[in-house]
């Protein structure tokens, strides 16, 4: 490969990875100030799989591009850390994962566990409903 086609293909890369953070990356970028879901789970833990799962739902659908999700892996000792920080200042007392929390300021809303969607996941919905009513006061 000569030195012009090594170019070429280093510029066409260059090209396609800043197109991608422009269509993908920075069209889903948040407003400044928009309100935050705080997800600890554990890739091992089922219910947080159905939990993760049906948040990933959440921010597929558009319907609530308001929210930012921000999601820890309490696997790691930075999502432990973080975990173990939120917990304290929410005042939770129950151990165990998933944990979402939609409001980190007293008095805390969150839920702790993951069910059946129709259950578990319809009282995210309503929590993250709130969270933008809330935030457009």
């Amino acid at each position: 490969m000569n030195k012009k086609n090594i170019i070429i293909a280093v510029s066409a890369v260059v090209v396609v990875a800043v197109a991608g953070c422009m269509i993908g990356c920075c069209g889903k970028k948040k407003p400044s100030g928009a309100p935050v879901v705080a997800f600890y789970g554990a890739p091992t833990c089922p219910y947080c799989i159905k939990a993760k799962a049906f948040l990933d739902k959440v921010e597929a659908s558009g319907g609530y591009s308001e929210v930012q999700i921000v999601r820890y892996d309490v696997s790691t000792k930075e999502g432990m850390d973080k975990y173990m920080e939120a917990k304290a200042n929410c005042e939770i007392s129950s151990p165990g994962v998933p944990l979402a929390i939609f409001k980190d300021t007293k008095p805390c809303i969150y839920e702790l566990g993951f069910g059946e969607e129709a259950v578990s996941g319809e009282k995210y919905r309503q929590h993250i409903v709130a969270l933008i009513e809330e935030s457009k006061k």
